[in-house]
């Protein structure tokens, strides 16, 4: 809609936020720097499969409660490395992470704020964690 009117962005923006909260700023702002990046380590980890594994992968997580006998199939595929694929995957994934959380404790913490997850992985995560409470303390009430 902006294409080729960059001028009106600022407004475009303003008129979206006219009803904003301050909690909903917060949360806009964790959802972009720190949930989506979380949910999208697996948009990272598929990178590392061939093309013939990332199809079947798609595939399995489209039908797996359609075709229980196809999914079944796919979850017992072996690849070359002896592992089984979507096994492999799922582990991928939450290897990744686990990583990430472990190396940026302010996304540990925004994780259980916001109830993604119900743990914390560092005391430097509990102490953001803990930042994070007081900050939504100090918010205004918000009408629902």
């Amino acid at each position: 809609m902006l294409q080729g009117h960059p001028e009106l962005k600022a407004d475009w923006d303003k008129y979206l936020q006219r009803n904003w909260t301050p909690g909903r700023a917060l949360y806009k702002e964790a959802l972009e720097n720190y949930l989506i990046p979380y949910w999208n380590v697996q948009d990272v980890v598929i990178q590392y499969f061939s093309p013939e594994e990332q199809s079947l992968i798609d595939e399995y997580y489209k039908i797996r409660h359609i075709d229980q006998a196809r999914a079944e199939e796919i979850q017992n595929y072996v690849m070359a490395n002896g592992l089984k694929l979507i096994s492999q995957y799922q582990s991928s994934i939450a290897n990744g992470k686990k990583r990430l959380r472990m190396v940026s404790p302010m996304t540990d913490a925004q994780l259980l704020f916001w109830n993604v997850t119900t743990t914390l992985l560092t005391p430097e995560a509990q102490t953001l964690y803990d930042q994070l409470v007081e900050q939504s303390k100090r918010l205004p009430a918000e009408r629902i």
